[in-house]
């Protein structure tokens, strides 16, 4: 098992961080969605046994937007889903392959994720320790981005209209706007 003690923020901390559990949760609701919507289980992509290498992942692209080493050991082990078609209404799972990542290096800037794709808000930057893991289809306002805290194995669902009371969003967090849920539970459903 893959562990990482997990800290607190100014907030209520869930269990501490587990890879595996989270990978195994994620490949299970992979698949089942690949079951029942447009996408079949073929289009899901498996990491070999000690997850994908460094001809695949685009490490200088993720280390320039600031994940740490936890998140992207993460990505490292994560199946990944290759077709477009949506995997939640409006909503496609993000691939980190480098083939997905298109652009150059330089295009991936700490301080504006939003311009590639990988961040809901226009200012800000990706928290080192959160991976996003789906985006909107296309753009559609109505897709969610599936937000993943690898401190506390919390999952927000960040979309345009979910929301909790103002004075619960953390001032510095902003793309906190929902409750975040423990992510194998939000996943195994």
């Amino acid at each position: 098992m893959s562990t990482e003690a997990s800290t607190s923020r100014g907030r209520d901390v869930g269990p501490a961080y587990d890879r595996d559990a989270i990978v195994g949760s994620i490949k299970r609701c992979y698949e089942l969605i690949a079951k029942m919507v447009s996408t079949g289980p073929d289009h899901i992509t498996y990491p070999p046994q000690g997850g994908w290498g460094d001809n695949i992942i685009p490490l200088e692209k993720l280390r320039r937007l600031g994940f740490n080493d936890v998140t992207i050991n993460l990505v490292r082990h994560l199946p990944y889903v290759t077709s477009h078609r949506p995997m939640f209404p409006s909503t496609q799972t993000i691939n980190y392959f480098k083939n997905g990542l298109s652009g150059s290096d330089e295009k991936y800037q700490l301080e504006d994720p939003n311009s590639v794709g990988l961040w809901p808000l226009l200012e800000g930057r990706i928290p080192q320790d959160i991976l996003p893991l789906s985006k909107p289809l296309r753009g559609d306002r109505l897709g969610i981005w599936w937000l993943l805290d690898t401190n506390t194995d919390d999952l927000t669902a960040h979309d345009t209209y979910t929301s909790r009371p103002v004075e619960e969003i953390p001032e510095d967090e902003q793309w906190r706007a929902a409750r975040p849920v423990h992510a194998v539970t939000y996943f195994d459903g």
